[in-house]
């Protein structure tokens, strides 16, 4: 498995490629909540994702992929039996952190911690009190990802930090 060399000087400073930065804001015992924002620097929409782990360390579905650059491609998701933004940075398309895998990464719909099994969840709203996420931009980002892979053909990617 080859794993792909993101650089992010590259990417940013190739206008044929397109770079998306998810910022995690707000850590949790059991998720954070963070901000994805595509082409702007305005935030796009909220993510929520499962709990972030020491290097090294993947709980199943119950750990956040670690910060990184990541490729993000539309195929078609067995799981969710539609095309969704599937998330790596190997030429496997998978993800690969210090020997810790991941596969099947998607952005995707959802509130909750038990939503996620380790991919990042999109939605357009975040309620402070229960930390949870809603209003589904899943539809919305697969809109914009559709129009963008046109605009940007050397690729889509995404920073994690």
């Amino acid at each position: 498995m080859a794993k792909l060399n993101l650089k992010e000087f590259d990417i940013v400073n190739d206008p044929l490629s397109l770079l998306m930065l998810q910022e995690r804001k707000y850590y949790f015992l059991d998720r954070v909540i963070g901000e994805l924002r595509i082409d702007t620097p305005h935030r796009f929409c909220y993510t929520l994702e499962d709990t972030v782990r020491d290097y090294g360390v993947k709980i199943p579905k119950l750990t956040a992929i670690p910060a990184d650059i990541y490729r993000v491609e539309l195929t078609y998701s067995p799981t969710f039996k539609k095309i969704l933004p599937l998330i790596y940075n190997t030429s496997e398309r998978t993800i690969d952190s210090f020997g810790v895998k991941f596969s099947g990464v998607r952005y995707h719909g959802g509130n909750r911690p038990d939503d996620t099994e380790g991919c990042p969840l999109i939605g357009f709203k975040f309620n402070e009190i229960s930390n949870e996420i809603y209003n589904s931009a899943s539809n919305e980002f697969l809109r914009i990802l559709e129009k963008l892979q046109k605009k940007y053909t050397n690729g889509i990617y995404v920073k994690i930090y």
